[in-house]
């Protein structure tokens, strides 16, 4: 399946398997974040050990919860580590 860098919301791991969110569907397939880093650019970002986003999706984010919110009900957590660099990116 191939899918425009612009259309994917995020990515999810869960154990071995990689879960990728659009707008409009969810792709799972074996892989590791890591590796999916590696083969994205730099709109792509981690922000938690379970996920990796597409930082021009990001339309809001909840620093008291650690949630970041997409449009059309998408949502993914961000872990402390990481708010910093969000909050950067969201603030631009």
């Amino acid at each position: 399946i191939m899918l425009e860098y612009d259309e994917i919301v995020y990515f999810e791991t869960m154990g071995r398997k990689i879960r990728v969110y659009t707008y409009d569907r969810m792709i799972e397939f074996y892989s590791n974040l890591k590796e999916i880093q590696e083969k994205l650019d730099d709109t792509f970002i981690r922000c938690h050990k379970s996920y990796l986003i597409n930082s021009r999706k990001m339309k809001e984010i909840d620093n008291k919860q650690k949630i970041i919110y997409f449009e059309k009900g998408l949502y993914c957590f961000f872990s402390a580590r990481y708010s910093k660099q969000l909050n950067k990116l969201y603030n631009k």
